[in-house]
């Protein structure tokens, strides 16, 4: 991220997200390796079993189970975001809260392109749109519980949905808040109980659902995805500390809580002929935040936990050096680096000014530095992962476009260039790459001042659309 110097609002944000996994543990699907268990199964070690090769579960399930039991254990440097499904921006957040809560819809929970397919969940099918694409009707599974046994209504998702409004949910989305047609100013149940909100949501009864939008919307099933949509009981919702008694609709249920470190236990009213999605093998999953990438590490080796997040330079380098260890790991690009620039803050509020840092950035350095597997140069504004065809900017260079960089400076009255400041977060990856930004925009006198911030700050404050 970009911040002019002196101004008060963010100029250019980075959100640098992809990550790197490397799957020490080569037990393939999230099935249960008590480490008590280790030393009499050793097809199930991951010191003596054997490896599947380098990147295999990118594209496949390596030795499915069907053996229920046992506890899963996810180690991560992140902190805990939240655990209330309307508070929630990040990619770990939302696969965290898959297990305990269902939305109306959901991506596949498969390896490969299978995964980027959108599914029904809660719902029975996907949606079906009337009134060219501004209506959205979904009918809910019959049978569907939460996890005192109440069942799920209709109501519970039009309530959940409307919650996730409110302003002191600051890390939610605010998809549902631009695309329905709510009253004008509405604030959530909270502070908007009088609003009529049947102009956006209807249910005519305890099964549907639907929603009217002010624009056509040809994707409103991947909206529905978004853990907005996962129901909550009104009369259970105990507004901003929902957080620690959240009622599951899904496979788990919340044991306990604190800010680093979440358990999971089954709930005993899930029923899993409503649930094609989900297997459910393990009887816990225990998750735990905040900890330090060589502690992660050591877990992952030690075979002491099951999944890991990002891993430390070093120990990077050399599992890709070492066959043994490189055969059973996984380096997959889960998500999309961007570096946004915020247009609102001078001199970036020039288009040309804007132009100058695109054409001066060298692409080729910035990827290698963020440490992006495979090494991918942006060439076009959409990932490279999509399906589809993608407009390539021809003016694009991998090695930067120095001479360009300096005309565009010209063209926006800032021949000289203009200082600016970058800020990151603190992941393993972007600080390299903001020093490549800073190395590559210095060069046509740009100066570049780097800032960084922990990830649920940088969140908070510059990474998503705040409400006001």
């Amino acid at each position: 991220m970009l911040v002019a110097v002196g101004a008060a609002a963010t100029a250019l944000v980075v959100g640098l997200a992809a990550w790197v996994v490397v799957r020490l543990n080569d037990s393939g699907s999230p099935t249960p390796t008590p480490t008590a268990n280790l030393a009499k199964n050793p097809a199930t070690n991951p010191a003596t079993s054997p490896a599947a090769g380098f990147g295999s579960a990118l594209t496949a399930v390596v030795r499915p189970s069907r053996e229920k039991g046992g506890t899963v254990r996810v180690s991560s440097q992140h902190l805990l975001e939240s655990t209330d499904p309307a508070d929630m921006f990040s990619t770990y957040s939302r696969n965290m809260v898959r297990l305990y809560g269902r939305s109306l819809t959901m991506f596949k929970p498969a390896p490969g392109p299978a995964g980027t397919e959108i599914v029904p969940d809660l719902a029975e099918s996907l949606g079906q749109s009337s009134n060219g694409g501004k209506t959205w009707t979904y009918k809910l599974r019959q049978g569907v519980k939460f996890q005192d046994g109440t069942q799920i209504t209709s109501r519970d998702l039009k309530y959940a949905v409307l919650r996730s409004m409110d302003p002191r949910f600051l890390q939610g989305g605010m998809f549902f808040d631009t695309l329905l047609d709510l009253p004008s100013g509405y604030e959530g149940p909270y502070k908007s109980p009088d609003a009529d909100t049947d102009r956006a949501i209807e249910t005519p009864d305890d099964r549907t659902i639907v929603f009217h939008l002010r624009k056509p919307l040809a994707t409103f099933d991947h909206v529905v995805q978004m853990p907005e949509s996962i129901p909550v009981p009104k009369a259970r919702d105990t507004r901003e500390n929902y957080k620690s008694a959240v009622v599951s609709s899904g496979p788990y249920q919340i044991e306990s809580t604190r800010e680093d470190y979440v358990a999971l236990v089954r709930n005993p009213h899930w029923d899993p002929a409503t649930d094609p999605n989900r297997t459910a093998l393990p009887d816990r999953v225990v998750l735990t935040f905040g900890m330090e990438a060589d502690q992660v590490t050591g877990l992952l080796e030690a075979g002491d936990t099951e999944m890991g997040g990002f891993l430390p330079d070093d120990a990077y380098a050399r599992i890709l050096a070492d066959p043994a260890l490189k055969a059973r790991a996984d380096a997959p690009v889960t998500s999309v680096r961007t570096l946004a620039i915020n247009p609102q803050v001078p001199p970036l509020d020039k288009l040309e000014c804007r132009r100058a840092v695109v054409r001066a950035l060298e692409l080729e350095a910035v990827s290698s530095a963020s440490r992006a597997v495979p090494e991918q140069v942006p060439t076009s504004l959409v990932p490279p992962d999509l399906p589809g065809e993608h407009y390539r900017d021809p003016d694009l260079s991998p090695a930067g476009d120095q001479a360009g960089a300096r005309e565009a400076l010209t063209r926006c009255g800032r021949p000289d260039g203009f200082e600016t400041t970058y800020i990151y977060r603190e992941l393993p990856g972007e600080k390299e790459a903001a020093e490549a930004v800073r190395d590559s925009l210095a060069k046509v006198g740009i100066k570049v001042t780097l800032d960084h911030a922990p990830v649920e700050k940088f969140h908070q404050k510059f990474g998503v659309c705040r409400r006001t």
